[in-house]
């Protein structure tokens, strides 16, 4: 149901109260009014799906709104989209905000302590405030009109994730400390 042309959105997660999907589709409803040409696409189950998608058509957005379920290929869905979008109200390390930013995807995301230590706002991703879905919108219209300065961020953020979190470089980290620890009890 997307269309050549259309900007899409996309979230990840558990369809439960904590990740704040409702906020989202709040947003999501006003920035429909200015920007025709966009979809979001919500990959995850839970049991608040039937609520959230009741909730897309009372905001006469479910055109617009796809509800995926769970899914094995989210890698792909990531690829296909040009925003991740991540309204958590709390969270511990985000995964699927990691994945996202590893892909290239410019990323928005609420501003909870361990989304702050992850996203610098306007670097690597964008913050909005927590439960709010007007300052959400605001940020959405931002990363759509500032195509160059969302690219920026998008690879900012790739590059972020790959350096500080790839495996070789953190097994090779855990190493070093290891045998400076052995070397300590020689």
């Amino acid at each position: 149901g997307i269309k050549l042309g259309e900007l899409v959105f996309i979230t990840v997660g558990r369809l439960n109260p904590a990740k704040g999907i409702n906020y989202l589709l709040e947003a999501f409803t006003s920035l429909c009014k200015v920007h025709k040409f966009v979809k979001l696409v919500v990959v995850g189950d839970g049991f608040l799906r039937e609520e959230l998608e009741g909730l897309s058509r009372s905001y006469g957005v479910s055109d617009k709104v796809i509800f995926l379920g769970e899914r094995a290929d989210v890698r792909e869905l990531l690829y296909v989209s040009d925003f991740f979008v991540f309204p958590t109200l709390s969270e511990g390390l985000p995964l699927s905000l990691l994945e996202a930013m590893a892909m290239g995807k410019t990323c928005i995301a609420s501003d909870i302590g361990p989304i702050k230590e992850i996203i610098k706002d306007k670097e690597n991703g964008a913050l909005f405030r927590t439960k709010d879905s007007n300052d959400m919108e605001r940020v959405m219209v931002e990363v759509i009109n500032d195509r160059i300065k969302s690219d920026q961020m998008a690879e900012s953020g790739r590059c972020f994730v790959r350096n500080k979190y790839d495996i070789k470089k953190n097994v090779e980290h855990l190493e070093t400390l290891y045998l400076g620890l052995n070397n300590l009890s020689s």
